[in-house]
């Protein structure tokens, strides 16, 4: 019966020091900055076609969102991006060795 006092007593201290404080809400929305290199780079999010740069204010979520990215002659690019808070990406796509100019290929080294 003691222990039942001690334990309502400590829940009755943790809840009056609780109220008190004020609560820290999140925002409802969150940033989203988005920009790739090079600048004709074809940028979608969830499968849907969005501008280069990218910039928006999007719900807070905790989801993964699919983002994809793709330009002539680059390797293509994706990432699930999660809108749990500000997201700030600056992507610089690497060149596709296989899709190098034939004809540089086709050139004999000079003597």
């Amino acid at each position: 019966m003691v222990r039942a006092r001690v334990l309502s007593s400590a829940l009755a201290l943790v809840t009056v020091g609780l109220a008190g404080c004020p609560k820290k809400t999140e925002p409802a929305k969150v940033s989203v900055s988005i920009r790739v290199s090079p600048q004709n780079a074809q940028l979608r999010l969830d499968g849907q076609a969005i501008v280069n740069p990218y910039l928006a204010e999007r719900p807070r979520d905790s989801e993964g969102h699919m983002l994809f990215v793709e330009a002539p002659g680059f390797a293509s690019y994706k990432a699930r991006v999660q809108f749990d808070k500000d997201v700030k990406l600056d992507i610089a796509l690497e060149r596709d060795e296989a899709e190098a100019p034939a004809d540089a290929a086709a050139k004999p080294p000079a003597p």
